[in-house]
């Protein structure tokens, strides 16, 4: 398993312009939306694997890399994280309601600026990545409100009320015997998590979470109802763990990591909440 790797050199190409320079620190879920607690950082495939992960590496203030450019982190998705942050506070005071609730409820949401803050920060994942091996040009997607992003790329969301944290952008999903096969990157923080399908014609195993298809013909600032389903919750494994004899997930250790809490609290609020 190789090294972690999460620092990176201050000076060199940012992840999401490619602009060569001083490079700063991103955290990955943003630091607004997921609090900055102590947590031990390991690489996702060991955490699945058979044999006892490894303790992991000490990661005082959450996940982060330095991976971009003061532009792309401070201005481009500053603005988009502050779309993202309204959406799980939402759900947050949800989950937090005396009143236990089930079913279908609605949040106000910016689905264009949600997305790119999501993928963002996936691209962001990883140090000296600008471009390599992905088969859309995630940058120019962040870079440009306008663009085509949730037209060519499926972006789901549920309900996540589990402690830790997964993050991943090079998980390949496929099915065995078909030719259907995807980039799959994923966000997964308290209390939401986000998955990106870059083959829109993939289905995901076993259940298939709302996303925002519906919305790709909005423009970056337009706000709508977005349903939230409380009682459809996977497990806090899914959609990387396979639950169905021929599906497949591969993965390139070096950018996709579980961060769990150094000292662990198990699930939060999954008791409570009707699968």
């Amino acid at each position: 398993m190789p090294v972690l790797n999460v620092i990176g050199p201050k000076l060199g190409r940012c992840n999401i312009c490619g602009a060569v320079g001083p490079l700063t620190e991103d955290h990955i879920p943003p630091k607004a939306l997921a609090q900055n607690i102590a947590l031990r950082l390991n690489h996702l495939v060991s955490v699945l694997g058979a044999e006892k992960a490894p303790p992991g590496t000490k990661m005082p203030d959450g996940i982060k890399f330095r991976s971009l450019c003061q532009r792309c982190n401070g201005v481009v998705l500053s603005r988009y994280d502050k779309a993202l942050v309204a959406m799980a506070d939402q759900v947050t005071a949800m989950l937090r309601t005396p009143i236990l609730l089930n079913g279908s409820q609605t949040v106000r949401v910016k689905p264009q600026l949600v997305a790119r803050a999501v993928l963002g920060h996936l691209c962001a994942l990883g140090i000296n990545r600008y471009n390599e091996g992905d088969p859309q040009k995630f940058g120019e997607y962040v870079l440009n409100d306008q663009s085509t992003f949730l037209q060519d790329c499926r972006v789901c969301y549920w309900v996540y009320p589990f402690a830790g944290r997964t993050v991943a952008r090079d998980l390949f999903i496929t099915y065995t015997g078909t030719k259907i096969a995807s980039q799959v990157m994923i966000m997964k923080c308290y209390p939401i998590a986000f998955a990106i399908i870059v083959n829109k014609t993939l289905p995901l195993d076993g259940w298939q979470p709302p996303s925002f298809d519906f919305y790709a013909s909005l423009g970056p600032d337009d706000e709508v109802e977005i349903p939230i389903y409380l009682d459809q919750i996977p497990d806090q494994i899914w959609p990387e763990m396979p639950h169905r004899d021929g599906n497949m997930v591969a993965m390139l250790g070096e950018a996709a990591y579980v961060a769990k809490l150094s000292s662990p609290r198990g699930q939060v609020l999954k008791n409570r909440l009707k699968r």
